[in-house]
């Protein structure tokens, strides 16, 4: 709603609540909040006007959501920053707020070093090699292909199989392993052409048929 997309007005840190289990990103909106572009909001019973985005926007979760594009404009923008440390009952600090009080100072130094640092940088933030590979593996757990190819397709250059083949195979064997989003066939060629794949014209038994070449069909071998 535009009055609460004012409230971003001026924010340097947004923090969103946990997402849901099995939750699916809404990469538009992510994109339009994180992205160099303006926004556009409004106060109760007041104009639009535009404003610069100042944010950082932070996703805190124990539940990934679920990313079904393969662009890089989307995976560039997340930074993937595991919490794998658990702490026990007999490490928990009860006054630790109040500790941390004391060294607000300290802490207030800390971060304009760092803003420093980020300035030297040409304002760039290096993601350190755990967060870089975090990523990557995040990416390939989000591919919705993944098992499908595993399952039912086998990926060579000699290969080819007809668009409407591959199509009908995906969506029967999401089908019967209940997948409940499926991808759509914009990015389900993106996917196929990250892996290679190319569309080509071929003619076969007195027709042109639009086909996936670098794929193949495992029934259509078996049926060979």
């Amino acid at each position: 709603h535009p009055t609460d997309i004012m409230k971003l007005q001026g924010r340097r840190l947004v923090l969103v609540d946990e997402s849901q289990k099995n939750m699916k990103l809404r990469t538009s909106l992510v994109k339009r909040f994180t992205g160099d572009t303006q926004l556009t909001g409004r106060l109760m019973r007041q104009d639009f006007q535009d404003f610069a985005i100042t944010h950082k926007l932070i996703l805190m979760t124990q539940n990934l959501p679920i990313i079904n594009e393969t662009a890089d404009a989307i995976w560039d923008r997340l930074h993937l920053l595991r919490w794998d440390r658990q702490f026990n009952e007999n490490e928990r600090d009860p006054e630790l707020a109040e500790k941390l009080k004391a060294e607000y100072p300290g802490i207030l130094n800390w971060l304009i070093k760092g803003c420093l640092e980020w300035q030297r940088q040409g304002r760039k933030i290096i993601r350190p090699n755990s967060v870089r590979q975090a990523g990557f593996e995040y990416r390939a757990e989000s591919d919705p292909l993944a098992d499908f190819i595993e399952a039912k397709c086998e990926l060579d250059q000699r290969h080819t199989t007809t668009i409407k083949a591959m199509k009908q195979a995906y969506l029967e064997w999401a089908e019967a392993e209940n997948i409940k989003f499926t991808v759509g066939p914009r990015n389900f060629n993106e996917y196929l052409r990250e892996r290679g794949c190319i569309t080509k014209q071929i003619r076969a038994n007195g027709y042109n048929a639009k086909c996936w070449e670098g794929i193949g069909l495992r029934s259509e071998f078996e049926q060979m």
